[in-house]
C-alpha cells in the first residue's frame, strides 16, 4: 500500500471514529468535513470539525514504521516531521489546532502547540543524524532531503492527549 493509501484510509477511519465518539456523547449538530486539497498540503490540514461556533483542525496521522519497508508499524513511537522535505515547516509546525495520531483502538488527540513544546522541550541535542538513531528526540534527515524529523514515544504522546476516539463504545 502507498504511502496516500495509507493515509486515505486512516483519514477514513478518523471519520467513523470521530462520529462513532459524537454519537456516544449524544452530539449531533456537528459538520466534519474534508479540507481542500490546498489546505491539506499548505496548511497541514486533512479535516474540519464544527459544532455551535467551535471550529477545529485535524491533522490525520496513520500508524508509522521505522522504515517505509517493515512489514508491521510501530506501538511505542510514532515519527514527527519538524521540516518537511522541500525545508518548509513541517506538520508539527502547521496551521492545524489538533493532530489525530492512530492508535490500535482509535486515535489519540493532541494539541498541535502542545506536540510541538515537548518536543522543543526533549530535543536536547541538535545534531541532524543521517543514519537513524535509535534514541528518541534525535532529529534525522534522509538523504537528499531538507526535511528533519524525529521519533517521539507514544507514552508522552498519551501524556498531552487532550481526548480519544475509537469506532466502537459499549
Amino acid at each position: 500500500m502507498t504511502c496516500i493509501e495509507t493515509g486515505n484510509k486512516s483519514e477514513a477511519r478518523f471519520d467513523r471514529c470521530m462520529i462513532a465518539t459524537l454519537k456516544h456523547k449524544g452530539i449531533d449538530n456537528y459538520k466534519l468535513y474534508e479540507s481542500s486539497e490546498k489546505s491539506n498540503i499548505d496548511e497541514h490540514i486533512d479535516r474540519f470539525l464544527e459544532i455551535d461556533s467551535k471550529k477545529w483542525s485535524f491533522d490525520v496521522k496513520s500508524q508509522k514504521k521505522m522504515n517505509r519497508n517493515d512489514e508491521n508499524v510501530m506501538s511505542d513511537k510514532t515519527w514527527v516531521e519538524l521540516v518537511n522535505v522541500n525545508g518548509d515547516p513541517g506538520w508539527a509546525y502547521g496551521e492545524e489546532t489538533h493532530i489525530a495520531f492512530e492508535v490500535e483502538d482509535g486515535y489519540l488527540i493532541v494539541k498541535r502547540r502542545k506536540l510541538a513544546k515537548l518536543i522543543e522541550e526533549k530535543c536536547k541535542d541538535t545534531t541532524i543524524y543521517r543514519n537513524k538513531p535509535n534514541e528518541n528526540y534525535k532529529y534525522y534527515q534522509r538523504y537528499g532531503r531538507k526535511d528533519k524529523i524525529t521519533t517521539v514515544p507514544m507514552k508522552d504522546i498519551e501524556q498531552i492527549t487532550e481526548a480519544k476516539i475509537k469506532e466502537f463504545y459499549e
